[in-house]
């Protein structure tokens, strides 16, 4: 009896989920942050060309209508410096780089917010990166979503949690985060 091989069909938005759920749950346990900034960025690319293709505002990386002209080329090349880094090694393989664990974390909310542009309901683990992504950074943020936000949510006990307990407070119950 032959062995049937196992076959999944992913639309980009299912393969985008699947990337940033796994690359948040290796976030919140402290991970590796090399591997965490490659499914980031893999899947930041696919939101930002679906955004292109759409005709939409691209992500933090692909928009470049507040970059000075001639610039351009310049700018995507900084912002995609570590992922080019960590997945090629054609015109640099004897060169080091240095790596800014934190903008990864700038990545996935740019790109989760392209997602949510596209019209795509974010997973409850994209959902509470995002909100936490935003008490932490709240300083950028408008002032008026504090507010709404405590009304909604615990805020002052969220702030108090482990990412890995912030992103598990979001997890519906019964459901597995992915990681081993």
């Amino acid at each position: 009896m032959e062995e049937e091989i196992e076959r999944i069909t992913l639309t980009k938005a299912d393969v985008v989920v699947r990337q940033f759920d796994m690359a948040i749950s290796l976030w919140a346990e402290d991970a590796d942050p090399v591997p965490v900034h490659t499914l980031v960025a893999a899947a930041h690319d696919i939101v930002d060309d679906l955004l292109r293709n759409a005709g939409l505002r691209r992500t933090l990386v692909g928009d470049t209508k507040y970059v000075r002209q001639g610039m351009e080329k310049e700018y995507r090349k900084v912002m995609k410096e570590s992922a080019n880094f960590f997945k090629h090694a054609d015109r640099d393989s004897d060169s080091t780089h240095d790596f800014l664990p934190f903008q990864t974390e700038y990545l996935l909310y740019g790109a989760i917010e392209g997602f949510k542009r596209l019209g795509y309901k974010p997973s409850p683990r994209m959902l509470a990166f995002w909100i936490r992504f935003v008490l932490s950074n709240s300083q950028f943020f408008d002032e008026s979503l504090l507010p709404i936000a405590k009304k909604l949510l615990p805020v002052d006990k969220l702030r108090m949690l482990s990412k890995k307990e912030f992103i598990e407070y979001f997890q519906p119950a019964g459901v597995s985060d992915g990681s081993a």
